[in-house]
């Protein structure tokens, strides 16, 4: 049984979507206020303190901890994989065209 490049490439872009669901998955759940879910306010995350001004256009170093950054590397891989078997899948097209090409 031949394994042909088309299928290979739909495995890695199924892995890849696998691996892009389970990053967002890590970044959303990561990205929950801890303190919301123990709160009886659902909407206690969104108040806005009038005393204090955040800094804008820069990120909360505390908030920003190395499991956003882990999901973010899965996510990042996730993409790479998409790309090669995207590219897996075109090639294989490119072979495929270029033996008929020779037998026409």
């Amino acid at each position: 049984m031949a394994i042909s490049g088309i299928h290979s490439g739909y495995q890695m872009i199924q892995q890849s979507n696998r691996m892009a669901e389970d990053a967002a998955v890590d970044l959303n759940k990561n990205s929950l206020p801890s303190s919301a879910s123990s709160s009886s306010d659902p909407l206690a995350f969104n108040r806005v303190d009038a005393e204090t001004k955040p800094a804008e256009g820069k990120i909360d170093k505390a908030n920003f901890s190395g499991d956003h950054t882990d999901a973010l590397m899965k996510l990042n891989q996730a993409a790479r994989y998409n790309r090669v078997g995207a590219t897996v899948i075109e090639r294989n097209n490119d072979v495929i065209g270029s033996l008929l090409d020779i037998q026409v």
